[in-house]
């Protein structure tokens, strides 16, 4: 009668046991891999892994969010406010279809924009600080003002456009020495942004609303 070594009986049972785990194993990892893409279950938190993974569509995120998120209490430390503020930056970084743009792409845009454009940037300026350089002692920076847009006239370069994040757009056309606006009716007075059309510079398309701190809706 043949009878194992235990070194041999204990050596049979390590490589069965591997064995076992790799078989359930392989079910589990094919799973674990699939669950960024299981985007309308309500039972698990899928979303808080399918917003960190780039390749997952981002309304595929929101609506697993929505979904999970929908009859439940909202409580603190839950990630609900962490989701809602990557929701809100996040919904400008995408294209039409919901695909995410690459971390670089404004980057790599903006290169490939000069590179076809090499008279875009230019050195030449001469800026001077006209203050208020002043600060009142516990108002922070109440009544000195803020700008969240400027722009410039294609040919004239005495006429400059800002953009005031509630109080309009201004322009000047003696390179500063006066200023004047035209949006005082406008429903909301925030500017963000200001575009001049190059073929039409009295064509000026505008941003609305306050996009760095929220004074103004747009």
């Amino acid at each position: 009668m043949y009878i194992n070594h235990p070194s041999q009986i204990n050596m049979k049972n390590i490589v069965l046991l591997i064995s076992i785990a790799l078989i359930y194993c392989l079910p589990l990892s094919a799973q674990q891999q699939t669950i960024p893409t299981q985007a309308d279950t309500a039972d698990f938190p899928y979303w808080i892994e399918m917003m960190q993974d780039p390749e997952i569509n981002f309304y595929d995120v929101q609506h697993a969010f929505n979904t999970y998120w929908e009859g439940r209490e909202i409580t603190k430390g839950c990630g609900f406010k962490p989701f809602k503020r990557w929701e809100y930056r996040m919904q400008d970084h995408i294209y039409p279809d919901g695909t995410r743009r690459p971390e670089d792409h404004v980057w790599n845009e903006y290169h490939k924009y000069i590179a076809s454009h090499p008279g875009a940037r230019s050195a030449n300026g001469d800026w001077i600080n006209l203050g208020p350089f002043y600060i009142p002692s516990g108002k922070g920076y109440k009544g000195l003002g803020r700008l969240n847009a400027l722009a410039f006239h294609p040919t004239d370069a005495s006429t400059i456009y800002v953009g005031a994040p509630s109080g309009g757009l201004w322009f000047t056309t003696d390179g500063g020495g006066t200023w004047n606006s035209f949006t005082d009716d406008l429903p909301t007075l925030g500017v963000s942004s200001i575009i001049v059309r190059y073929d039409d510079p009295g064509t000026i398309l505008i941003g609305t609303g306050d996009r760095d701190a929220g004074d103004a809706v747009g």
